[in-house]
């Protein structure tokens, strides 16, 4: 009597399950990739945002001023004076990134804060870091009131 197996042979089969095991770990690995561009490009896009409106807002008070801008390198301390004792003040800490206006929170992941005098303008560099990613943004700033006392110390 002749016996017509149809079945699939033992090599047959670990054939078939290693090449599953190649697909997928090639499927995982292009996926794994995948992922981490995309936290990479999220956490450099939102550096970028970050130093854009951090920059924006100390842009704004800066030009606007009107009386004293003083800078406190020490302290990392920027301080916008305008006429009618109206004060903003910047402060930056470097032990957890976080700029300060008046006390609340502005922005965070600084890694530097810079103001540098040049010829009636102000030069201000913010630096961001988080995880892997860097950002640092310069920008100057010509002051509007010619009258405005500069102190840099």
């Amino acid at each position: 009597m002749k016996q017509d197996n149809k079945g699939f042979s033992l090599i047959e089969l670990v054939i078939a399950i290693s090449l599953l095991a190649i697909v997928s770990a090639m499927l995982l690995n292009f996926m794994t990739t995948g992922s981490t561009m995309f936290r990479r490009v999220s956490t450099d896009v939102s550096l970028q945002m970050e130093s854009q409106v951090a920059m924006t807002q100390l842009r704004e008070y800066v030009i606007d001023c009107n009386d004293t801008l003083t800078y406190d390198q020490a302290a990392h301390t920027l301080t916008v004076l305008n006429s009618g004792a109206e004060e903003h003040v910047f402060t930056w800490d470097p032990s957890d990134g976080i700029i300060r206006y008046n006390g609340d929170p502005l922005t965070v992941h600084v890694s530097a804060f810079h103001l540098t005098q040049v010829d009636g303008a102000v030069e201000i560099t913010l630096a961001f870091s988080h995880i892997d990613e860097k950002c640092e943004v310069t920008q100057t700033v010509a002051l509007r009131n010619d009258s405005v006392i500069i102190d840099f110390s």
